[in-house]
């Protein structure tokens, strides 16, 4: 959903900048204007920009925005997770199933990756689910590992 983030990477990704080929954040003007971060440290990780278990704690995402993974300043406080949240509260009878796929990391997250204990629940009383996730990331011809 970082469209503006890929769109600046895309541009430089055949120049020599290391450090643009990597940008997780997108590139809201309103947070470039109050933060005091170098350009490359600017906007929120629209991962960590979601209102479940936000700002819980510091583990995971950051309050201080020239962080790579700052969550923002509040839930949902950027356009793109605003489009999501309405969409999905939009269409709440109608999805069946939704998956994450990270780009960055080349990761295909389950849900609630945060608590493993939540994962093991998952796994344990929905064993179709575990394999309807597996069974997607195999046949996707995904590169293996990270990057």
């Amino acid at each position: 959903m970082n469209v503006d983030g890929f769109k600046l990477i895309d541009k430089e990704y055949h120049n020599d900048n290391k450090q643009l080929k990597y940008i997780r954040k997108n590139r809201n003007p309103s947070n470039q204007i109050k933060s005091q971060c170098d350009f490359i440290d600017r906007g929120v990780d629209l991962n960590r920009n979601y209102g479940y278990k936000f700002a819980e704690s510091d583990l995971g995402s950051s309050s201080k925005p020239c962080d790579e993974d700052y969550r923002g300043p509040s839930p949902f406080s950027e356009p793109e997770t605003q489009a999501v949240k309405l969409l999905v509260e939009k269409m709440a009878g109608s999805i069946k199933m939704a998956f994450n796929f990270h780009a960055f990391g080349n990761l295909f997250i389950h849900p609630f990756n945060f608590d493993m204990t939540v994962n093991d629940y998952m796994n344990n009383h929905f064993p179709d689910f575990t394999l309807i996730y597996d069974e997607l990331w195999l046949e996707s011809g995904m590169p293996r590992g990270s990057i």
